[in-house]
């Protein structure tokens, strides 16, 4: 991980900026109309394709006009857009795609190191789901609820964990894992303040958690909340202090060969 004055460290700013753009556009519910930065007179033009795995978005700048290319994918083709629409609004982003050959293929979703696709990964997440619209209706970290916030907000499950992640006050986590490996975990502010923190990514789920059970069987499971019982910090993550006991929740993702996993700080 980069140190602390690095660029990864400025996310705050970059959704911070999307959501004094929600603020000025006068929306006040969700969900956000994205439409609102993409009218004829704002000099872009939008278009929903299928870019068949190449790209989630293509921005092209031709004849003094953007045009906004995003991919149609079912799961996750509003934050396709909302991606395309924070490089189009970030002027040194719009300038550099303008200047540098007019066109700029995208990877949305986290998926990126690089610092353009990141910046507008936090940009795209301001938007969508702006903190002053989001933390009066963050729910409790669990799946059922978590579901309606995403309706609310028309956003996959997965955004809507994220950010319920980044706003409870209760510790927990978020975990993405395939039955081979876990591939990244977010922790709320108290989760890591209690000492729980870096999950063991790379190493496959504990071998007695549900989510093991779920990705080792994915015919047996529908996409629905699971409970999966208690666990120890220790099974999942690095711990610095003493060993709490967490609480396992797993929503199965077969369409994507993986599983989401909610542990919260288990209180009897």
């Amino acid at each position: 991980m980069p140190g602390s004055d690095s660029w990864w460290d400025r996310q705050d700013d970059f959704e911070g900026e999307a959501e004094s753009f929600v603020l000025a556009s006068g929306i006040s519910e969700p969900p956000v109309d994205l439409m609102h930065w993409c009218r004829d007179e704002d000099f872009i033009r939008v278009r929903e394709v299928d870019l068949r795995g190449e790209c989630d978005g293509l921005l092209r700048f031709k004849h003094g006009r953007f045009h906004l290319f995003y991919d149609s994918d079912p799961y996750k083709r509003r934050f396709n857009f909302a991606h395309e629409v924070a490089h189009y609004l970030m002027e040194e982003h719009a300038k550099a795609i303008a200047d540098g050959g007019g066109q700029h293929a995208s990877q949305a979703g986290f998926i990126s190191d690089k610092q353009m696709e990141r910046e507008a990964d936090w940009f795209a997440t301001g938007l969508l789901m702006p903190g002053f619209l989001f933390e009066p209706r963050c729910p409790d970290p669990n799946f059922r609820d978590i579901i309606k916030v995403a309706e609310a907000f028309d956003v996959s499950l997965t955004a809507a964990a994220l950010r319920t992640t980044r706003f409870t006050q209760i510790r927990t986590a978020l975990v993405s894992s395939s039955a081979e490996s876990i591939k990244w975990c977010w922790c709320s502010e108290g989760m890591v303040f209690s000492g729980v923190f870096r999950a063991r990514k790379g190493n496959p789920p504990p071998r007695r958690s549900k989510t093991a059970e779920v990705l080792g069987n994915p015919e047996k499971f529908t996409p629905e909340p699971t409970e999966g019982g208690k666990c120890f910090a220790s099974e999942w993550f690095e711990v610095k202090r003493e060993d709490p006991v967490l609480w396992e929740e797993v929503f199965p993702m077969p369409e994507f060969s993986r599983a989401l996993t909610l542990l919260t700080f288990f209180e009897d």
